[in-house]
C-alpha cells in the first residue's frame, strides 16, 4: 500500500518512438520474420509427416521394384516424376517411404532416450547416493562420439532397426538426463513441493504429481532439437551402410546409393540430401522457437 501512496513502483512502459522515416523500430521486424520462418517450418514438417503417414495409400510405385530404365531423368510421368535410381526404382516413392523409416527411427529413439533420461535425471536429483553413479554414466556416454557409439553397436548387433533405435536412444539419453536433473533440483525447493512433503506425500508421488509436469515442459521443447540431431545421425549411419538394410529405403541410404552415379545422375544425391536438409532445418527452427516460447 505504501508504494501505491508514495507513487513508487516500476516506471510505465512507454511506446517505442518511430524512426526518422516514420516506420516502427527495426527491432520489431525480426520477430515477424521469425514467425514466418516458424510457420514455413511447420508447413514443411506437416507435409513430410503427411506423406510419410500416407505413403502406403498414395498413388506411388513400389519402392523396391524397378518401374523404368535405370537413372531416368526427372520430370517424367508421375510414378517416376523425380526420376529413377540406378536399379530403375522410383525416387519419389523411395523418398516417401524413406520418410516413414527415417522419422520412425528418430521419433522412437527420441521417446526412449527422453523416458530413460528423465527417469535417470530425476532420480539422481533427489537421491544423492545415486547421483555420482548416474553422473558418471552420463558423462561416459557424452564422452563417446555419437557416430562411434552407433558404429560400435552396429558392428556388435548387426544392421537393423532395433540396434539403430537403441544406439540413438543411448546417444540422446545423457542430454535429457542433465536437463531433467537440473530442472528437478530447481523445482524441488518450491513451496508446492514442500507443502506436499509436509502433508506426508511419498517421494514417488511428489516426483510424479508435483515435479514431473514441470520437468516435462522444457524436456518436450528440447526433444524437437534432439529429434533433428537424431535424424541426421540416422542418415549418417545409413550412409555408412550400418542402418536399416536394403531394399528398405532411408534418406541416408539413398544418398549413399546415389553417390556412385553422381556424375551421370546428380539428382540421386541432391534430391534426398535437400529433403533431409530442409527437414532438419525445420525441426531446428521449431525446436528453437518452442524453447524460447515464441508463437
Amino acid at each position: 500500500m505504501k508504494s501505491k501512496i508514495d507513487g513508487a513502483g516500476p516506471p510505465p512502459v512507454l511506446p517505442a518512438e518511430p524512426g526518422l522515416d516514420g516506420r516502427a523500430p527495426a527491432r520489431t521486424r525480426p520477430k515477424g520474420r521469425r514467425r514466418v520462418g516458424v510457420w514455413l517450418a511447420g508447413a514443411w514438417l506437416a507435409l513430410v509427416i503427411s506423406v510419410a503417414l500416407l505413403a502406403d495409400v498414395l498413388p506411388l510405385a513400389d519402392p523396391t521394384v524397378n518401374i523404368a530404365p535405370a537413372e531416368s531423368a526427372p520430370f517424367g510421368a508421375w510414378p517416376e516424376f523425380l526420376g529413377t535410381d540406378r536399379l530403375g526404382r522410383s525416387v519419389l516413392s523411395r523418398l516417401a517411404h524413406g520418410a516413414q523409416v527415417s522419422l520412425l527411427i528418430g521419433v522412437l529413439a527420441t521417446v526412449f532416450g527422453m523416458a530413460a533420461g528423465v527417469a535417470m535425471g530425476m532420480l539422481s536429483a533427489v537421491r544423492p547416493a545415486s547421483d555420482f553413479v548416474l553422473g558418471a554414466l552420463t558423462d561416459s556416454l557424452l564422452a563417446v562420439p555419437g557416430v562411434v557409439l552407433l558404429l560400435a553397436l552396429g558392428a556388435t548387433m548387426g544392421a537393423g532397426l532395433t540396434p539403430l533405435v537403441l544406439g540413438l536412444a543411448l546417444y540422446a539419453m545423457p542430454s535429457f538426463a542433465r536437463l531433467a536433473r537440473g530442472t528437478t533440483r530447481t523445482v524441488h525447493g518450491r513451496p508446492h513441493v514442500q507443502a506436499a512433503q509436509v502433508m506426508g506425500a511419498g517421494q514417488f508421488r511428489i516426483l510424479v504429481r508435483e515435479i514431473l509436469p514441470a520437468v516435462l515442459r522444457p524436456v518436450i521443447a528440447y526433444s524437437v532439437v534432439v529429434l533433428a540431431s537424431l535424424v541426421v545421425a540416422e542418415a549418417s549411419v545409413s550412409y555408412l551402410g550400418l542402418g536399416v538394410p536394403p531394399p528398405t529405403p532411408t534418406w541416408g541410404g539413398m544418398i549413399s546409393d546415389g553417390q556412385s552415379s553422381l556424375d551421370q545422375a546428380p539428382y540421386l544425391v541432391l534430391v534426398p540430401a535437400a529433403i533431409l536438409f530442409i527437414t532438419v532445418l525445420s525441426l531446428g527452427v521449431l525446436g528453437r522457437s518452442s524453447r524460447q516460447g515464441n508463437p
